[in-house]
């Protein structure tokens, strides 16, 4: 049995037609690259490097992590529409969700979860093996320009048929409907820190 907010979770997702899903992450993510151009793409590289405490994040290595991250996805993402189109999987009237999407989801959501800290891969972790550019705040609107794009051809094709493993997981795989809901709410929850980060 799964726990209550779970359940929960998994109730308000499924309730939720295609279309609906889809316009909501277009939607956050129209807002967050608004968040991006004004609250980080002026500032400066000493401002966006500064960190809390020597084992925290600063904005840039939150926006490293999360393009290091969409770096993988998006192009998979993009090979999963194309063999959607041409397999002609059809857009459906439901979103199917499974597990390895509602637990990942919801380690990152801010809103339905709680703020806890994860131990990022290494590869994806700035304090270890991931480097840091001084132009990861353009590299971000970039990627966001490409996941919305994706989030809105995704309205032509059926959510519950392409498959995508995750990075580091190979064993699992997402259903789309839940890997653009993660993705977005993976970025939502790193731009908060970036912003603590540099409010500290």
């Amino acid at each position: 049995m799964c726990p209550s907010s779970g359940c929960i979770f998994a109730l308000y997702l499924n309730s939720m037609t295609p279309s609906e899903l889809l316009n909501r992450l277009e939607s956050d993510l129209l807002q967050l690259q608004a968040t991006m151009r004004t609250d980080f793409f002026e500032k400066s590289a000493e401002t966006l490097l500064r960190r809390p405490h020597p084992d925290a994040w600063s904005a840039l290595d939150c926006f490293a992590h999360l393009n290091g991250e969409l770096e993988y996805y998006l192009l998979r993402l993009e090979r999963a529409q194309h063999k959607a189109k041409a397999r002609r999987w059809m857009p459906t009237e439901d979103v199917q969700s499974n597990w390895t999407g509602r637990r990942a989801i919801q380690s990152v959501d801010v809103q339905t979860g709680t703020w806890k800290a994860h131990r990022a891969h290494n590869t994806l972790d700035p304090l270890k093996t991931r480097p840091v550019r001084e132009n990861e705040v353009k590299i971000l609107l970039i990627n966001l320009e490409v996941l919305i794009r994706l989030v809105r051809q995704s309205h032509e094709i059926d959510l519950n048929r392409p498959k995508i493993r995750p990075q580091y997981w190979s064993l699992a795989h997402f259903y789309m409907g839940d890997l653009l809901e993660y993705l977005t709410r993976h970025i939502q929850r790193h731009v908060l820190q970036a912003e603590r980060s540099m409010a500290a």
